[in-house]
């Protein structure tokens, strides 16, 4: 099957949508995620991230490096993304997270396609993965994520054990990602109603020559923070802002 970026008239519709871009909402449901976070050196990042925002030094000289994996439901067909960030001071106040983004792929073409409109770093990954295997149901299990896109960075994988989230407390939770364009930049938030986090113990592969190896060290990670996310519904909005 022909890939959707390598198709002159995909590529025309995209030149002439990105003139035009415009703001969109995307309702998710039946989501599972997880949410890995390590420390590594800022010196390794400030060159991803423009000067205009601030990285969130954690420990000193530490910034902490967002890899993250979901599987959500948009009227009944899945929605896969993976992504990798790094914290950041929210440049507006606003958000219980904020990251700045550093590479974005996704299996679906319509929201890869709305987001390239925007100017969103998106790659398309038709054979991305993402799922949990029950061990036994309600206990968590082995966790996978894969993602390798034809067209975009170096492909990087999860494996590990995660936990389900206990059944409560659930609370609200808005996570921001930013991403700077020429002229503005561009918001994309996810509102969550009622999410709660279990844990697990999950490492990262890449090559060591990829973004996500030159930012770890080497072809592996472990996560000093390890986030395993269950919600029933949520909005991802994106937004060009000035």
């Amino acid at each position: 099957m022909k890939h959707p970026f390598r198709s002159t008239k995909f590529l025309i519709l995209l030149t002439v949508a990105v003139a035009n871009g415009a703001d969109f909402q995307v309702t998710l449901a039946n989501c599972s995620e997880f949410i890995g976070i390590a420390s590594v050196p800022i010196s390794r990042v400030q060159p991803l991230v423009p000067a205009t925002y601030h990285i969130a030094e954690g420990p000193p000289g530490l910034a902490s490096l967002v890899v993250r994996a979901s599987l959500c439901r948009n009227g009944g067909s899945p929605i896969r993304v993976a992504q990798l960030g790094v914290v950041i001071i929210s440049p507006d106040g606003s958000g219980d997270i904020n990251n700045y983004a550093l590479s974005y792929s996704t299996d679906d073409s319509v929201l890869a396609f709305k987001l390239a409109t925007t100017g969103w770093p998106v790659a398309l990954d038709p054979d991305l993965v993402y799922e949990v295997t029950p061990d036994p149901p309600g206990a968590g299990g082995t966790l996978f994520a894969d993602q390798s896109p034809p067209l975009g960075p170096a492909g990087w994988f999860l494996s590990g054990i995660v936990t389900d989230p206990p059944p409560t407390p659930n609370f609200p939770f808005t996570a921001n990602w930013w991403f700077k364009l020429h002229q503005g930049q561009i918001k994309m938030s996810t509102s969550i109603p009622l999410l709660n986090y279990g844990s697990g113990s999950v490492t990262v592969y890449t090559r060591r020559q990829s973004l996500l190896g030159g930012l770890i060290g080497g072809n592996t990670s472990t996560f000093g923070t390890n986030l395993r996310g269950v919600f029933a519904d949520g909005t991802l909005s994106v937004k060009k802002l000035q």
